[in-house]
C-alpha cells in the first residue's frame, strides 16, 4: 500500500511540473498532466487514499477541461464522487462532484448521461434527512434532462424517485 500511495505522489509531482511554466516549456501541458493526474488517482485508490484519490480525479478534470474535453472532464468529476461516496464523504462534497460532471456532461450535448450523474447526488444525499429537499431537487432535475432527451422510461423512474423522497420527507415532517 505504501508502495502505491509513493507512486501516486510522483505521478502528482510529474502532473505539477506539466503544469508550470519554464525556460525550456513556454506553455503548460495540460493533457500530459491530466494522463499523470489519471494515474495518480488509480494509485490512491488502489492504495485506499480517499482524500488524496479525489484531488487527483479533480486535477485530472480540470486539466482536461482546459483542453476542451469536456466529457473527459466530466467522467473524472464523477469519477471523484464516487470515491467520495464510497469513502464515507457522502453528503455535499460528492454532491458537489456529481453536478459538476452533470454541467460538463450536458455541456457537451450528453443529457442523459448528465441526468445519470444528478441521480447518483441525489442517492447519495438520501441517507441524509436533512439533505431531503436538494435530493428531491436533484431527481427533478434529472427527469426533465431524461425528458428533454425523449428517455420516457428512465423519465418515470425519476419522477418516482423523486415521489418517493417527497413521501417520505412528508412522513419525516408529521412525524410518521
Amino acid at each position: 500500500m505504501q508502495g502505491k500511495e509513493s507512486e501516486g505522489d510522483q505521478h502528482m509531482k510529474a502532473a505539477a511540473q506539466f503544469t508550470t511554466k519554464t525556460w525550456l516549456r513556454w506553455s503548460e501541458d495540460w493533457e500530459s498532466a491530466s494522463g499523470e493526474y489519471e494515474r495518480a488517482a488509480t494509485c490512491y485508490k488502489n492504495a485506499r487514499q480517499t482524500d488524496k484519490c479525489i484531488e487527483a480525479y479533480i486535477g485530472a478534470a480540470e486539466a482536461q477541461y482546459k483542453c476542451t474535453l469536456l466529457h473527459s472532464a466530466g467522467k473524472n468529476y464523477e469519477l471523484a464522487g464516487d470515491v467520495a461516496v464510497s469513502g464515507k464523504q457522502a453528503g455535499k462534497r460528492a454532491v458537489e462532484l456529481y453536478q459538476k460532471a452533470a454541467e460538463l456532461f450536458h455541456a457537451n450535448g450528453l443529457p442523459e448521461r448528465a441526468a445519470d450523474s444528478l441521480q447518483k447526488a441525489a442517492k447519495a444525499l438520501e441517507k441524509d434527512a436533512s439533505c431531503l429537499k436538494q435530493a428531491l431537487e436533484l431527481y427533478q432535475e434529472a427527469a426533465g434532462f431524461y425528458e428533454d432527451d425523449g428517455k420516457l422510461s428512465k423519465t418515470q423512474e425519476a419522477y418516482k424517485k423523486s415521489s418517493c423522497v417527497s413521501t417520505y420527507t412528508s412522513a419525516i415532517r408529521t412525524g410518521y
